[in-house]
Order: structure tokens, then sequence, then C-alpha cells
């Protein structure tokens, strides 16, 4: 079902999922969602996909069944639950959530709080709510997020277990795992009447205790959208569901609600791989798509950012890294919820992009943390923006010289002289003319092109700063191969995506990435990372308005794997297919199914097959072994 090819050896490996809520069997009566019908189903594929995966060790976050102890059928529903995991081969370490023990203590919530009765029966059918597990010299701790803030002794007891294990000195990593987060927006957010997070006074706790302890990770669950922080020096990842989404947090997306209500807001659904490399863990988003059976078709695992150190790919923010926004009043909280939206920064972790342009007019102490984030995990940001004197962009270069890896200093084009010999000492520079009055074929007014074209490029000497290159939607991309700052390594270049045509986006996408690999030190800015429909130039990004991706960012994703994995010197070989070839192998971009191909790639769905049998992608890349 997976194909490891390009993983990098990993020296510890495990698979984290969430929130399966196995749904008893209604038959014809009546559900408040009709994707409950579905949530069984998908949560079987999803598990099955996680045990084909053949990892030894699994979490589950939490929220085994839909129903909750109070209601007459939980009990079958944790039997049946617990027997569709055991009968896929799967034995893993479960952590105790609201839907198995009980809500967190708070009379606002809409069940009842953990009661003595439920956390028996919880270890006893499915196991300790907290615990250790050895993961070779690393260990993963489980902690029952649910009894927090209780007076029950088992609270107490959990309580001095956890601080004497923080206290133990261990050889390897530790990672942390609860059903409930201890914040989504931050440490600071109001607990009581907020459905989603750990009230206080025991959040100050077990956050200082994290911070105190070195833990490398912390996974919580619960809100079914993903979240990615830092808790001092520890990541914080709050992972999906992988059987339906909560409704509230579509709040986060400048778009219409997706379907039931933003319940049922699929391409979101999955789970996480994490993998120990040296000292880094990479994170690996696999998104299961709601599927309710398995597609036994080999999908491609792509690496992440911090292991695609050659990787030439980047693209463009026009906004925020991590919008904020706020999740009104509703049910099941009782508060107004401030939150981020952090799905464009997970995107550019999920395709291993190794660049971001970000605006500098975005960069206050919160998207500043976004962006270390960002660069901690093997991504080097550049931000840009619109100077009307060189001083200014020096004075910023010097602000920001250790919080970022690049300035884009943007002039208007009649300032070029007063620009071209700026320098600076503290973030490498690229010079990027901003020019009005350029027609363009159907649009009644001038546009303004931001970055060099391919005429005014030809006529750059070389230099020790870079230029942003703007391949338009017309340019021939052969013809940009030899543009002087490409053939001197210093250029940047922005692709623009052609329209709101997906097949058509994924096909340049695919092409540019191809013929950009043959260019070493140079980089390739897709631009936009998300659409634009609000705009008098309507373009489709590499995600859509919900933040869920397009065609083109699984090319993006797959192919930036595919070329550059092992950090191979690619050539362009002339003629039609679009080729290019490294010393071992060669690479060609095509619609029709080659016979004497070793290897073929669906680039629009990640699958690998031998044979084509089974690729229904109108785009496809055939492998030739030299």
């Amino acid at each position: 079902m997976f194909d490891r090819r390009y993983f990098p050896p990993a020296n510890h490996e495990f698979v984290v999922i969430a929130d399966t809520h196995y749904m008893l069997e209604v038959g014809d009566a009546p559900v408040e969602f009709e994707s409950r019908r579905k949530q069984t189903a998908r949560a079987g594929a999803a598990l099955a996909l996680v045990a084909s995966l053949n990892i030894e060790h699994v979490i589950h976050l939490g929220d085994l069944v839909q129903e909750y102890p109070e209601t007459p059928g939980f009990d079958q529903a944790l039997r049946e639950a617990l027997t569709q995991i055991a009968d896929l081969g799967l034995d893993p370490h479960f952590v105790a959530g609201n839907h198995d023990v009980g809500d967190k203590p708070d009379p606002t919530m809409p069940t009842h709080d953990v009661a003595p009765e439920g956390l028996e029966k919880f270890h006893t059918q499915v196991g300790p709510s907290w615990k250790q597990v050895d993961l070779g010299p690393h260990r993963l701790l489980v902690v029952n997020s649910q009894i927090l803030n209780t007076d029950l002794p088992e609270a107490t007891d959990q309580r001095l277990w956890l601080e004497m294990q923080l206290a133990m000195n261990v050889e390897g990593r530790t990672f942390l795992f609860l059903h409930l987060p201890p914040y989504l927006f931050d440490g600071t957010e109001q607990g009581f009447g907020h459905y989603d997070v750990i009230d206080e006074p025991d959040r100050s706790w077990l956050l200082d205790l994290i911070q105190r302890s070195q833990i490398d990770t912390v996974c919580a669950a619960h809100v079914h959208t993903a979240f990615t922080d830092r808790i001092g020096d520890t990541a914080y990842n709050v992972l999906p569901s992988a059987c339906f989404t909560r409704p509230g947090f579509s709040h986060l997306f400048s778009a219409s609600p997706p379907p039931e209500q933003g319940r049922d807001d699929t391409p979101k659904l999955g789970f996480y791989i994490f993998r120990l490399i040296g000292e880094r863990t990479d994170v690996h988003t696999v998104r299961t798509h709601a599927a309710e059976t398995v597609d036994e078709r080999a999908r491609l695992l792509t690496r992440t950012s911090a292991a695609l150190p050659s990787s030439p790919v980047g693209v463009t923010m026009r906004g925020a890294v991590s919008p904020v926004g706020q999740v009104p009043i509703a049910y099941p909280s009782g508060i107004v919820q401030p939150v981020r939206n952090d799905y464009p920064l997970l995107a550019c972790l999920e395709m291993g992009v190794r660049h971001v342009r970000v605006p500098a007019t975005e960069l206050d102490d919160l998207q500043l943390r976004r962006i270390q984030i960002l660069r901690e995990r093997g991504i080097l940001v550049i931000a840009y923006h619109l100077f009307a004197y060189p001083s200014a962009a020096t004075e910023m270069a010097m602000r920001y010289g250790d919080r970022l890896d690049g300035l884009e200093v943007q002039f208007a084009s009649i300032h070029l002289n007063d620009f071209s010999q700026l320098r600076s000492d503290d973030l490498p520079l690229t010079l990027c003319p901003v020019a009005p009055g350029v027609s363009i074929p159907g649009k009644q007014h001038p546009r303004t092109r931001i970055g060099y074209s391919l005429d005014e490029a030809n006529t750059l000497s070389p230099a020790d700063v870079r230029h942003l290159c703007r391949i338009a939607t017309g340019d021939a991309l052969l013809e940009w191969l030899e543009a002087r700052p490409i053939t001197s390594g210093r250029a940047d270049l922005v692709l623009d995506l052609p329209g709101v045509d997906d097949d058509l986006n994924a096909r340049r996408v695919a092409e540019a990435l191809l013929l950009t690999a043959t260019v070493p030190e140079n980089r390739l800015f897709i631009d936009p990372l998300t659409d634009f429909d609000r705009t008098m130039d309507l373009t489709h990004g590499l995600i859509d308005t919900r933040c869920n991706p397009r065609p083109a960012m699984t090319v993006v994703r797959t192919l930036n794997t595919i070329l550059h994995a092992d950090g191979e010197t690619w050539s362009v070989t002339p003629g039609d297919p679009m080729t290019i070839e490294s010393a071992t192998r060669r690479l060609s971009l095509t619609s029709s199914v080659p016979r004497e191909a070793s290897t073929l790639y669906g680039l629009t769905s990640s699958r690998v097959t031998e044979t084509a049998q089974g690729l229904d992608d109108a785009l496809l890349l055939a492998e030739y072994l030299k």
C-alpha cells in the first residue's frame, strides 16, 4: 500500500492516529450527520493503512468510539472497536479520550466528567491510561488528560508518576501523548467553558513540566483539526481525525462551509508517521481521503523538508504564515475560541519545500514564531517587501538578520540604479524590480509585474546578489534555462500558476520542477500557495481556500522527493516528451504509458507502479534505469 523507496534510513519510527470514533450500526435510523454512517468503515480503512506499514509502535490518541460512557451502547461499541483493531493485527498504545472515559471536570461540558467506574472499565478492557513505552533508548509517555484537575486518587498517582518519569535521566528522547490539547492558540487562553483545552491549574503545571524536561514532541488530538506549535523547545502537534472534522473549525478558512456544516471536510483526514533520524524527528502526514475500503495500489511516501537539503523548491505566501481567526460561540464550547490556521504552514512541510517567501508586513511576534517553526524544520524563509529607499532595506536586513534567511528587496523599476548596488552583511539579498504598465492579453488594464522579465534578465550582469525573475504564464520554460541569472546560479524564479485549470496548473508545475532541477543553485518559487478567488486575476494555488490540496500540490510533493532525495545532478535531454536524466536514470513527463519504463509515477495521486495497471492519472512520470 505504501512505497518507501525514498525514505531515508531511520533509527526508530512510530505511527500516531486519533479520533477513530467507531460507530455502532444504526440501520435506517436517522442520524444527525449522514457521514456518521461511514465512520466505522473510514476507521477500518485508516487502521488497515497503519497496519500495512508494519511499524511496531502505534499510538491511538483516544476517542475509540462515538458513544460515551453513560450511553447504553458504550460497552458494545468499545468491544467492537477493539475487535476491529485487533483483527487488523494492531496492538496500539491507547490514550484515554473524553468519549472513552468522560469529559474534563467542567460543569459546562456536554457529557459527564470522568467517574471511577468508567476509568476502571478503561483500565480493565483497554489498558492503563498512563504508562511508559520503550522505543530503543527513547521513551513514549502516555498520559490521561481527562483526569487532570480532578480530585480522583488516580489523578494524584498520575501526577507523581509523570514527575518521577521526567526527573529521570534517559539516553534518548521523550515523546508525550495525551488526548486533550493543553492549548490551541497559546497557553494563556481561557480553559473554563472551552471544550477543547485543558483548564487551570493543571495546564500550567503540565506546560512548565514539559519545558523543564526537554521533551522532544507532544502529541494531542480531540479537535479533529491539525495544529502545530512549540512549547519552549518542544514540538507540539495536534493531530487530525481519521474519520471526520469538527464543524466550528471551518471558520478558519475564507471559503464556504465544507459539507455537513463543516463536519465532513474529508481531505483533512489522516494520521502521522514519526521517524527518528539521528537527532531529528521527521513527521509525515498520511492523508486517508475518507476511504471506506483499502486501496491496494502503492502510494509513494515522500520526504520532509529537512530530508531534502538539495531541493530548490519553494512557495510564495501572499499573507501570514498562520492567519489568526476565531471559532464563534457554538456547541460544544461556551466561549469564543481564538485559533490559528496552521494549514498553509503544514502544507509546506508536507510538500518538503525548502524555501518560502513571506511578506515582510507579516513579521509580528506571532508570525515570527511561525517562521521559526518553519526554519527549525528545514525551511529557509525569505521575507519580501517593497522599499522606497535603499536605506530602509538595509535597516530591515539588520533588524531581522538572525530571524530570517534572506530579504527580497522590491523596488520601483525606475529606481533600478539606486538599488542595483545594494548589499548587506546581515542577510543575503534578492533584488526585484516592480514594473507597472505591463499589457496582458484579455485584460482591460495593464498589470504590474513583480520581478525581471525574460528579456530584462538577459541584460543582467553577474552579481553577488540574487535576482528575482518572474516566469509569466506564456513564457517558454526552456528559454529561461539560458537566462543570465540562471546560468550564474543566482536566480530566484517565481512561477505564476496559469489560472483555474487544475490539470494545466499541475502540468506547468511538473515541467518547471523538472527543468529547474537541471540548473543548480537556483530556486523555484511557485506562486501562489493558496487560491486567489477574490481578485481581478483569478488563479488556483497549490491549496484551495479551505487549505486542501489541489492536484498541483501533490505534483510538488511527489516530484520534489523523486528529483532531490539523492542529490542527483540532472541535465535536459532534447526531444519530446520532456525528459531529464542523471547518471543512473532518465525521467520523462508523459500522458501515455510507455512500455519499457521501469517505474511509473502518477504525479497527481502519488501512486507508484511498474506496470501502469490501475494508474488513472492524466500526468505520469516514467522512470528508466540506466
